[in-house]
């Protein structure tokens, strides 16, 4: 065990600690993007005894410890098997399996990044989906630091700095999957990982994940008879983009984000019935509030105005637009949906005109 509790011959350099009753972590080979956790996952009553190894694995990191997480792992098979050429290499003659397929793939993260030199419009992006409807079967997740054990002081420090974080990370998760869309440059900041980072910032970046827990990685190797955890991550690297689109696009519309002006005269123009109009501008109205959708239909529906929730929506994807309002002075005329920018990055560049606000 002298392996995991030091590194390079420094003996007395502590890597390995007790992270909790149930868990101990290693923390030696952090500079290679793997954090490693050993389990007890015995019974409570005494009745067996089971340990779990669990592996963390940030690929890119493992390929290359001096680059930052920034970026994200070429998407071609040959970067699994420098994965596992690496990992092999790093972990032969110690105690850790270094076969990686002799693990258990528990998670994996699709990801991909969209570059844009105004952070703005990151943040009224990530702004404008926190209030789409929560996705069937899906819940609305913020970020929290754990606070346990703090004084009231600390407490509300962190939950400030939770506030903040949030205004740049939104998440949507199920037993099944997890899709998060925030502000990449941002959260490094906030976690000091960019303290560590080698590469360019002069542009902001926006991370898009995919993240798929053991059910459907086995019902993927189930319906595609693979049988290998490296087999799996090449199917895995290849389809990630239209893995990644067909998820998204089940959860969130395409339409565009535009002002409250021209929403109101798109409605106007409209060949709608005059009570459908007076219900979509009266959504939209409440919603250049600052409110989330779900709450403003539950406050329309109090209020005795009746109408259904899904014809009034498709009724604004008729017209191209979602019903949420961009801030008035906002830096663009118009903004993407996350759909439309992530079908956009596979075909090229996007373009959001840049307007200067009197």
């Amino acid at each position: 065990m002298l392996y995991l509790y030091s590194l390079n011959g420094e003996q007395n350099k502590i890597v390995t600690y007790q992270e909790s009753k149930r868990s101990i972590r290693c923390t030696a080979f952090n500079a290679h993007g793997i954090n490693i956790t050993l389990e007890n996952n015995a019974g409570k009553d005494g009745s067996y005894q089971a340990m779990t190894l669990r592996i963390f694995i940030s690929p890119r990191r493992l390929l290359d410890p001096d680059t930052s997480y920034l970026g994200i792992l070429p998407s071609h098979k040959k970067s699994i098997d420098d994965v596992f050429e690496v990992f092999d290499e790093l972990f032969a003659n110690s105690p850790i399996p270094a076969d990686l397929n002799d693990y258990i793939l528990t998670r994996v993260d699709l990801c991909t990044n969209i570059r844009c030199d105004k952070t703005k419009l990151f943040r009224e992006l990530v702004r404008v989906i926190h209030k789409l409807p929560t996705p069937p079967k899906y819940e609305h997740r913020l970020h929290k630091n754990v606070t346990k054990g703090m004084s009231d002081a600390q407490k509300n420090t962190t939950r400030k700095e939770d506030s903040k974080y949030n205004k740049h990370y939104f998440k949507v998760a199920c037993d099944s999957m997890a899709l998060v869309i925030y502000d990449k440059t941002y959260q490094m900041s906030a976690e000091r990982l960019s303290e560590i980072a080698y590469e360019d910032y002069d542009y902001g970046v926006l991370r898009y994940e995919c993240r798929l827990s053991r059910d459907p990685l086995r019902k993927i190797m189930k319906d595609e008879e693979i049988g290998t955890t490296g087999k799996l991550l090449k199917h895995l690297i290849v389809h990630s983009e239209d893995m990644m689109t067909e998820a998204f696009s089940r959860c969130f519309a395409e339409e565009d984000f535009c002002r409250l002006e021209e929403i109101e005269r798109a409605v106007q123009q409209s060949s709608f019935r005059k009570e459908t109009k007076d219900i979509m501008l009266e959504l939209s109205s409440r919603m250049s509030r600052g409110k989330i959708m779900d709450k403003v239909f539950e406050r329309m529906e109090k209020d005795g105005i009746a109408f259904d929730r899904k014809d009034i929506l498709d009724r604004f994807a008729k017209l191209g637009i979602n019903p949420i309002p961009l801030w008035k002075s906002f830096c663009a005329e118009r903004l993407p949906s996350p759909v439309t920018l992530l079908r956009g990055i596979s075909e090229g560049e996007i373009k959001v005109d840049y307007i200067l606000i009197k």
